[in-house]
């Protein structure tokens, strides 16, 4: 039987297959070293865009459709939640940085951080999304790094749930990094651990877009070898992903009382702001509703996280 290797650690030994993604037909493996879980074969970049082209179509359209109101809600608040972290660790005085968001999508984020005087531009390959971002920032996104001819500038790169979905993290960074003068990676990523893994194998929950994913260490480890490393960190829980099941998997007592509390706290803030959403919805915008609930502090950061927002800084920069 073909060893496979991990794709971060180049190791064989602590690699086993795991489970199966349907969507593009490929096993899935789990590194339990880095730890870290990727497809194999992974898909190509003719699968990807076919899927991505024909997933366009279906999101654009109906219910599922990117530019309905409750979706456009969800996309506000997790930038108005990345936006105050921006602030935190970048001053607005910050005019020699030029802000890139790549897969930035309708913009949501860049529209905030412009607002409050950053410099930014985003680039998104979707031209859905493009056409349909708001007419005032609309300028400001661009198909690819060669239409946005970004000359000199020292950049904050910022991905937003991007590195999951790419046969090749290393190769797609390496590409960003040859192009633009990075010296802050601002990231918000999806995680692996804390016996979350164990439940989403058993649970078959592995797979579908998400061909690659980190644990908060392969994270780390995996800039650190692009020259990158971790400055301060806001973990965010999202309860739709921390399963109360998840508890049978974790020996931690401690750890197992924190996540239930966790858990039940979030279920609570969810249920509340159902309510509120349906009621304000009939009358309100997407982003006022977003805005408004930010301002109300509902999903506050929680200690326990299957997600982390982090910020990596070039080593050079730390010289």
């Amino acid at each position: 039987m073909n060893k496979v290797k991990c794709p971060l650690c180049s190791n064989f030994e602590h690699v086993k297959e795991v489970s199966y993604n349907k969507l593009f037909d490929n096993k899935i493996y789990l590194c339990s070293d880095c730890p870290i879980s990727f497809d194999n074969p992974m898909p190509s970049l003719e699968e990807l865009d076919e899927y991505y082209g024909r997933e366009s179509d279906i999101r654009h359209k109906g219910e599922r459709s990117s530019f309905t109101k409750a979706h456009k809600l969800k996309r506000w608040r997790r930038a108005y939640e990345q936006y105050d972290y921006i602030k935190q660790y970048f001053k607005k005085d910050s005019s020699d940085l030029l802000f890139v968001d790549f897969g930035c999508g309708l913009g949501n984020l860049i529209s905030l951080l412009s607002k409050s005087q950053y410099r930014v531009i985003g680039i998104e390959p979707n031209i859905e999304y493009r056409k349909n971002a708001p007419i005032n920032i609309r300028n400001h996104i661009f198909g690819d790094l060669i239409e946005a001819d970004i000359k000199n500038s020292d950049v904050v790169l910022i991905l937003s749930h991007v590195l999951e979905h790419l046969n090749d993290p290393s190769e797609f960074l390496d590409h960003l990094l040859k192009h633009l003068k990075v010296k802050y990676i601002f990231v918000q990523q999806p995680l692996i651990q804390m016996g979350y893994i164990d439940y989403l194998i058993k649970k078959k929950k592995l797979g579908g877009e998400h061909i690659i994913m980190f644990s908060e260490n392969s994270l780390n480890n995996f800039f650190k070898s692009k020259n990158f490393i971790p400055q301060k960190k806001i973990k965010t829980l999202y309860t739709g992903l921390a399963n109360i099941s998840v508890k049978e998997f974790i020996t931690d007592k401690n750890l197992k009382k924190q996540l239930i509390s966790s858990h039940k706290s979030q279920n609570l803030k969810m249920r509340f702001y159902r309510l509120f959403e349906r009621f304000t919805i009939i009358f309100l915008s997407a982003k006022q509703i977003a805005k408004l609930t930010h301002k109300l502090k509902y999903f506050a950061p929680e200690k326990l996280a299957t997600s982390i927002t982090n910020v990596y800084i070039n080593v050079d920069e730390t010289i």
